[in-house]
């Protein structure tokens, strides 16, 4: 769909491809260049190299750019077919990741609510700060003192 490595850039900058299939000889932009820009600054893109060039060296730089595959042409319709399937079995495992990340975190502002809440109240019971003390080994009596003030901070500007 691109005729060089700029359009290819401009392309992937434009539209943020889950995939993008790349040559090694592309003009002005060589693909494992455009492979560093686009690992660089959009590390979530699966790329695959569909190439002609059989060259160790090549497909080890693809390696070390974390491609998802080296395909050598000619390349069949059915091994074209089984990367791209491969390319979405990736896609989706990395979605779910990013799903349970977002869950896990939406986990811990509640819990740390809950956790807050419980503080306080526990704070309010001045025995049990007592309790917990020394269960943390602190040696505090009920001849010690404390006093506790929440602030906050108007910031609506009056």
């Amino acid at each position: 769909c691109c005729t060089n490595g700029y359009e290819l850039m401009e392309l992937v900058e434009k539209e943020l491809p889950d995939l993008v299939i790349l040559d090694i000889n592309m003009p002005f932009i060589t693909g494992l260049e455009a492979a560093r820009q686009i690992r660089h600054s959009y590390p979530h893109i699966k790329i695959v190299f569909l190439t002609g060039y059989t060259e160790f060296d090549y497909a080890k730089q693809a390696v070390e750019l974390n491609a998802l595959k080296y395909i050598v042409k000619p390349v069949s319709a059915q091994e074209l077919r089984a990367v791209l399937d491969e390319a979405r079995t990736a896609l989706d495992r990395e979605n779910r990741r990013i799903q349970k990340m977002a869950d896990l975190e939406q986990l811990y502002w509640k819990s740390r609510k809950v956790l807050v809440h419980d503080l306080l109240g526990d704070l309010a019971q001045s025995g049990t700060i007592y309790e917990r003390a020394r269960a943390h080994g602190l040696q505090w009596d009920r001849n010690t003192f404390f006093q506790v003030a929440v602030l906050s901070a108007d910031r609506t500007g009056g």
